[in-house]
């Protein structure tokens, strides 16, 4: 996301990669702040305002490059005469920067522009979850949208942009086979209801909480806030004993499908290592994926 507006800053500026990089990491990657910052250093620049006060003063103003904001140096100190322009003061919450609230820019092309946005509703989120406690389930209630996309009209592209769009933006092989086993859109030829498309989200291993993070704020789920939770829930609240109940009556049905009996030890390792997937820890390298041990028993 840096490159993009990194890029963008260029595209608008025409300045070089360097001026944009020290631009952008000076105003906490706000390319609003950025851009300000640039147009009005320009400005001064071609002013001829590199220097200042009064002749008798003895006051010389000094522009620093990295933060644009003019220096007062007297007397061989520097202070800052411009606190308007100055770096802005950033408070942490889980290495996302909280920034001021803006509104959400419209449109594919501008939507670097919403970056802080969605940090900020992030990192609101994260904190929502630590204050109420959510393994509680009876004391937190998520507020979510009627809806987090709408997709505009993508018939009035060009073939070919049109598919680089829908294969960026709809998980095509979910909605064949979502649509064909008559799940989804069989509201639409009767004109009931707009048609309903399934994004396509971050194949990275946390992909069902990214779904859900996208279903209900409409971003993904990038500080593994949702997977935290679910670990939380499966481990501290008081419904573990409740769902490893209901995990192991699921898993004798099918268990006795097989013809394969556990011991305790055997379904407190399975019940273990399902738990253990929830986790945001890194993994151990196995050379494989997870392994039920009733495939281990047949290897």
């Amino acid at each position: 996301m840096e490159s993009n507006l990194v890029a963008e800053f260029i595209a608008k500026t025409g300045a070089d990669s360097a001026v944009a990089y020290s631009y952008l990491q000076a105003k906490g990657w706000d390319l609003n702040l950025a851009l300000q910052a640039y147009l009005y250093l320009s400005a001064e620049s071609c002013g001829g305002g590199g220097s200042g006060g009064g002749g008798s003063s003895g006051v010389t103003k000094l522009y620093n490059s990295r933060w644009s904001a003019p220096l007062t140096e007297e007397n061989g100190n520097l202070t800052n005469t411009h606190h308007s322009l100055s770096r802005p003061t950033l408070q942490k919450a889980d290495a996302i920067d909280v920034v001021d609230i803006k509104k959400l820019t419209r449109g594919i092309s501008r939507a670097t522009d919403n970056v802080n946005l969605v940090s900020r509703a992030r990192s609101d989120i994260a904190l929502d979850f630590r204050e109420n406690a959510v393994c509680s389930v009876n004391q937190f209630f998520i507020e979510t949208p009627v809806y987090t996309f709408t997709l505009p009209d993508l018939t009035i592209y060009p073939e070919d942009f049109r598919g680089f769009l829908e294969k960026d933006l709809i998980e095509m092989s979910s909605l064949v086979s979502l649509e064909q086993s008559g799940r989804l859109n069989w509201w639409a030829d009767s004109g009931a209801c707009q048609r309903l498309w399934p994004l396509a989200t971050t194949g990275d291993g946390n992909c069902l909480l990214h779904a859900a993070s996208l279903g209900m704020w409409g971003f993904h789920d990038r500080l593994l806030t949702l997977r935290k939770a679910l670990h939380g829930f499966m481990t501290g609240s008081e419904c573990r004993e409740a769902l490893w109940r209901r995990w192991r009556w699921q898993q004798t049905r099918l268990n006795t499908e097989a013809g394969f009996v556990y011991s305790e030890d055997e379904w407190r390792t399975e019940w273990e290592s399902i738990v253990n997937m929830a986790s945001t820890e890194p993994r151990k390298q196995e050379g494989g994926r997870r392994r039920s041990m009733i495939f281990d028993r047949n290897a």
